[in-house]
């Protein structure tokens, strides 16, 4: 991809509830001597891709509304990770046309993260082993699909 349709000049919104959510499930939040067991992710940034990923899997983004927070910058997300949203934008908007604008592929993933960061974290809910709750949930979703070879 070229520079000019980098998504290194966004910043990457979620509203406050959500930020909740991602920093508990990183360890960020009150707590910050959680495990891995209990905080699944190393980064904010790593929570929010999970979540895009989720709700992209059954989309119904949600506008953020109310008090925002700028969880990181589009210059901290590695190729991989712009190439990933870009590829959820593709193919939720049915086009490649959206990958002239980076701005509009920023924004519905900020809005499928708002959404599905509900569902991770009641993937991770239960016990204090929030990794296992989320290997076990992904165990089930896979589990009658043919292995990738």
């Amino acid at each position: 991809m070229t520079d000019d349709l980098s998504l290194n000049g966004n910043g990457f919104k979620v509203t406050d509830r959500v930020h909740q959510v991602l920093s508990q499930l990183s360890g960020r939040g009150e707590n910050q001597a959680l495990t891995a067991p209990q905080a699944p992710f190393k980064t904010i940034k790593d929570a929010f891709l999970m979540a895009v990923y989720l709700e992209a899997m059954d989309p119904h983004p949600r506008p953020l509304e109310g008090k925002t927070v700028e969880v990181f910058k589009g210059t901290t997300l590695q190729p991989a990770g712009q190439d990933f949203l870009r590829s959820i934008a593709v193919g939720y908007s049915g086009g490649i046309e959206i990958l002239s604008e980076p701005s509009k592929v920023a924004k519905l993933s900020e809005e499928l993260a708002n959404a599905g960061a509900m569902k991770l974290e009641s993937i991770a809910a239960g016990d204090e082993e929030k990794l296992w709750n989320m290997t076990d949930f992904f165990l089930r979703e896979f589990e009658d699909k043919e292995p990738v070879s």
